[in-house]
């Protein structure tokens, strides 16, 4: 997340400008999904990393190998935390996405920027809400899945 959206989508455009792919869709898409891995491996490997060392011990001494640990203890522990990853990344690419107009990817940013360079509040105001209500749907939508999949014990 430190590296603005903006800059990576003119790195993707650069990058990928000797593949004929350099404008459009294909370097929104690349640039996204980069741009989302951070919070999902970040949440993950605090997720793991923060399971309880006492329920461990206990896998161990009941003769669990350590890929038993991993996939019996500590990832049913982290998913609570990893699924609040992947919803972050999904709400915050949302967003993200309307920048991706400004490398030719089109989408409700192109209303969004054609508004800006026509000074017309009324055309950014028609961009940007559909833009934060699909945002916020998104949150919504992914919060009652995280929900759903997470056992109530597990719930914090």
């Amino acid at each position: 997340m430190t590296i603005p959206s903006l800059a990576l989508f003119g790195y993707m455009v650069v990058l990928l400008a000797p593949l004929k792919a350099g404008i459009g869709v294909t370097p929104a898409v690349i640039a996204l999904v980069i741009y989302s891995f951070l919070p999902v491996i970040r949440n993950t490997v605090v997720a793991v990393n923060s399971v309880d060392p006492r329920m461990i011990e206990a896998a161990k001494g009941m003769g669990m190998t350590n890929r038993q640990i991993l996939w019996k203890v500590e990832m049913p522990v982290a998913v609570p935390t990893m699924l609040s990853g992947i919803r972050s990344s999904a709400t915050i690419n949302t967003g993200t996405a309307a920048i991706a107009a400004s490398i030719g990817a089109g989408g409700l940013g192109e209303i969004i920027f054609t508004g800006l360079r026509m000074t017309r509040g009324p055309m950014i105001i028609a961009g940007a809400i559909p833009v934060t209500l699909l945002a916020v749907a998104v949150d919504i939508i992914l919060g009652l899945s995280e929900k759903a999949l997470t056992s109530k014990g597990l719930r914090t």
